[in-house]
């Protein structure tokens, strides 16, 4: 089975900690992260090279809607309703 998996924060140490895991659990499963950063994506090159094509990710600040509003029309072209979502860093809406 396919899972997507949204990660906000995903630059952070956990979010990171959290890519490694979930892409490591299951090698045979057919997984996709869409990963969340905020200016500070290079953090994840590491990790993107290691899982060539299994992460995406993507630059985008979630201080308010209107921040990442612009970003929302490209991620539901990649994933129209990701089933899973994982907050790595607190967000003040």
């Amino acid at each position: 089975m396919a899972y997507t998996y949204l990660i906000t924060g995903a630059t952070s140490d956990v979010g990171a900690a959290l890519i490694r895991h979930l892409l490591t659990e299951a090698p045979g499963e057919d997984r996709t992260i869409l990963a969340q950063g905020c200016g500070d994506l290079a953090r994840l090159d590491a990790l993107v090279q290691q899982f060539p094509g299994r992460i995406i990710t993507f630059d985008a600040d979630l201080s308010s809607p209107e921040a990442w509003m612009p970003c929302a029309p490209a991620l539901a072209k990649i994933c129209p309703a990701p089933p899973i979502l994982y907050t790595c860093r607190p967000c003040r809406w």
